[in-house]
């Protein structure tokens, strides 16, 4: 059998807390976070995609600072996965694709991860959403985390894997919160390790490690 390739980085790279634990205390001048991490990382999950959509200009930067064999995991902005009232215009979705497409270009773009929160649930409308992500975002490689154990069911995980793969996780053992698993639908996999603090877990704005 063929040998597996491992991507493994971080969530982000653009944190404050991590001066003088993952970056230098007195970085030198000229400092570029996501190099310093492209250093011992062949991999990073972007995250402040999932706030806003970014633009172009941002992430044209980002090829020249990392190797050529270095992947960039996109999560899909919140619109699309936390704010569910209305599905977003074809519009949204151009300027999501057009924002990371210097990405694509420079044959760095890994896949998109659709990050869903512990309300999302298994029910026909979920999985309506689901369907219509996976026809809106056909062009990628696309990741479905989600967090509630109703998606434990075999018909839930047969449904998900009719949109995209499965993003493992590791979260705390909370109450209707999904265990954790080792699903690959198809060729690839993905894990998230979210760490297992209970306490903080559904605290807003307190780090969950």
């Amino acid at each position: 059998a063929p040998r597996a390739r491992v991507w493994i980085g971080p969530s982000g790279w653009s944190y404050a807390d991590w001066e003088g634990i993952v970056y230098p205390a007195k970085p030198p001048r000229g400092f570029k976070p996501l190099a310093y991490l492209a250093r011992y990382f062949n991999a990073v999950e972007v995250n402040t995609s999932f706030y806003r959509i970014p633009t172009a200009r941002m992430t044209a930067a980002w090829p020249r600072l990392v190797p050529r064999d270095f992947r960039f995991a996109v999560k899909l902005t919140q619109v699309f996965t936390h704010e569910r009232s209305v599905f977003p215009s074809r519009a949204t979705v151009d300027e999501f694709d057009a924002g990371i497409a210097p990405l694509r270009e420079a044959d760095l773009l890994g896949p998109l991860l659709m990050q869903f929160p512990w309300s999302f649930r298994y029910t026909p409308d979920a999985i309506a959403w689901l369907h219509r992500l996976a026809e809106s975002f056909a062009a990628y490689d696309r990741f479905i985390e989600v967090r509630h154990a109703s998606w434990a069911a075999p018909e839930a995980l047969a449904e998900l894997r009719k949109v995209g793969g499965y993003c493992n996780i590791d979260q705390p053992a909370l109450r209707d919160c999904l265990g954790p698993t080792q699903h690959a639908f198809g060729r690839n996999a993905y894990v998230r390790l979210h760490g297992r603090n209970a306490r903080n877990w559904f605290a807003e704005g307190v780090p969950a490690f």
